[in-house]
C-alpha cells in the first residue's frame, strides 16, 4: 500500500511545477519499499511467495498491459 500511494504521490508531482520535495521524498520511499518487498520474496516461505505472485503481482502486471 505505502509503494502505491508514493507512486501516486509522483505521478502527481510529474503534472506539477515546482515539486521537487515532493519527487525527492517520495522516490525514496519507492525505493525503500522496492527493497522491502525484495528482501520479502528472497526470505518469505515458498506458500507467502506463491500467494505473493499470484494474488498481489500478477493482477498488477495484467493491469499494466492492458492500459
Amino acid at each position: 500500500m505505502a509503494l502505491f500511494s508514493s507512486m501516486l504521490w509522483l505521478y502527481y508531482a510529474m503534472l506539477k511545477k515546482d515539486t521537487m520535495l515532493l519527487v525527492t521524498i517520495n522516490s525514496f520511499g519507492c525505493v525503500i519499499e522496492i527493497t522491502y518487498i525484495a528482501i520479502y520474496i528472497v526470505y518469505a516461505t515458498r506458500e507467502s511467495r506463491v500467494y505473493l505472485y499470484l494474488y498481489r503481482l500478477l493482477p498488477l502486471l495484467y493491469l499494466k498491459l492492458k492500459v
